[in-house]
């Protein structure tokens, strides 16, 4: 059956209880109007034809004269906002994004160029522990994937779910940390997401702080109704932790079972340390509704490095057009499909046609099972729409798409 789509083309303030001077501190007490940045750099599409996206990756970059560039690795625990943290502060949906888990399956390059300055976010999968990773994703390596978009990076923004029970506990997960001791050498900030979702906002405060360990920007910090805390000696991470830190590179080496064994030990040699007292900044915002964004993101252009540009200005993500249509169906499926068909519903594009102003993708979904196909089916023109609507603002030009529910 062929289903058809076209398309043409609260405020939230914390300075009730906030410290008016905290060192260290970036939460924003404002509402912003827009959630793109002024800048005089035009706003790019990824090209309809993955040829013309393969030659603009390849291109020599277009240096302006003082180069500056962030390389920015973004790690988190699965459904915490990361890749539609990314899109905002871009500008650009290029990555994609669902209210369930794992939208995200690899680890995938957004770029922002404005004026002189390219920040390059590489966005990754949840963090997990190796044996969950086996267990949930269906391989072992996924669990790498964040530690991998940190190996070359200027900076490490950890976003967190502030509505999660363990971060409404103050408490960061072990396999975090983890990832914060390997790459203890990066500087690293916190953002605290969907403070939109939050009913009790005067515990933003208590929350860092317990986050942090009390410690922002290696200054004490604490709620305004409380004396500051101590900075905190936190003798089993530069001890304990340390000497079982040494046995993470083994991990990388031995035998899987051996491998999985040495990790428990650690995350279990980790279980009390529930915050990271070295985060340089902290910042709160709604991702999905662009609160803040344009605080975090005028902090990550100042902290550019005067470094030669390694993407011409007119890229914005180094995914292919082909990669980039099935990532947007499968996120489009997870928001419209329940249970497991968002997850085992597999998508291939059977034909792509484009011009200048136009786009058609033909894309066939293959269910594993015979009684998937009418639920499928029925949700076919949604999932279309849902698609176009992706699409049209990633490529900038009139889509349609032709969806076939075949059974695989």
């Amino acid at each position: 059956m062929f289903f058809t789509s076209r398309l043409s083309f609260c405020a939230i303030r914390f300075d009730h209880i906030l410290p008016k001077s905290s060192t260290g501190l970036n939460v924003l007490c404002k509402k912003l109007s827009s959630t793109v940045a002024e800048s005089s750099s035009p706003k790019c599409h990824v090209p309809v034809q993955d040829k013309i996206q393969q030659q603009l990756l390849m291109r020599e970059p277009d240096q302006p004269p003082n180069p500056a560039r962030l390389r920015v690795g973004v790690i988190g625990m699965p459904n915490v906002g990361k890749s539609t943290l990314i899109n905002n502060l871009t500008g650009m949906p290029v990555l994609p994004t669902a209210r369930k888990p794992d939208s995200t399956t690899s680890n995938a390059l957004a770029i922002l160029t404005l004026d002189n300055t390219q920040i390059e976010f590489y966005d990754s999968p949840g963090i997990r522990t190796r044996s969950k990773s086996k267990k949930i994703i269906g391989n072992y390596e996924h669990a790498n994937m964040p530690g991998q978009c940190l190996q070359e990076a200027h900076l490490c923004m950890v976003v967190v779910d502030l509505v999660t029970a363990s971060i409404r506990r103050g408490t960061l997960s072990a396999v975090t940390i983890l990832h914060l001791l390997k790459y203890q050498h990066v500087p690293s900030i916190l953002v605290l997401n969907k403070v939109d979702k939050m009913h009790k906002q005067h515990e933003v405060l208590s929350l860092i702080s317990a986050l942090t360990n009390g410690t922002v920007g290696g200054m004490p910090f604490g709620p305004k109704e409380t004396a500051p805390m101590e900075p905190i000696e936190m003798p089993p991470l530069e001890t304990e932790v340390t000497e079982t830190f040494k046995n993470v590179k083994k991990i990388e080496t031995s035998e899987i079972n051996t491998a999985l064994k040495q990790e428990r030990q650690i995350l279990n040699d980790l279980s009390h340390c529930t915050g990271w007292p070295h985060f340089q900044e902290v910042f709160v915002v709604s991702a999905l509704l662009g609160e803040n964004v344009n605080e975090l993101r005028n902090y990550l252009l100042s902290k550019a490095v005067a470094e030669s540009w390694r993407f011409h200005s007119k890229t914005v993500t180094d995914q292919s057009t082909y990669n980039i249509a099935k990532d947007a169906v499968r996120a489009t499926l997870m928001e419209n499909l329940n249970e497991e068909l968002p997850y085992t519903t597999k998508a291939e594009v059977m034909e792509w046609q484009s011009t200048e102003n136009s786009l058609n993708i033909f894309i066939e979904l293959q269910c594993v099972k015979a009684k998937h196909i009418s639920i499928v089916e029925n949700r076919a023109k949604t999932i279309a729409f849902g698609i176009r609507r992706r699409l049209s603002q990633v490529f900038g030009v009139n889509v349609e798409i032709t969806l076939t529910v075949n059974l695989a």
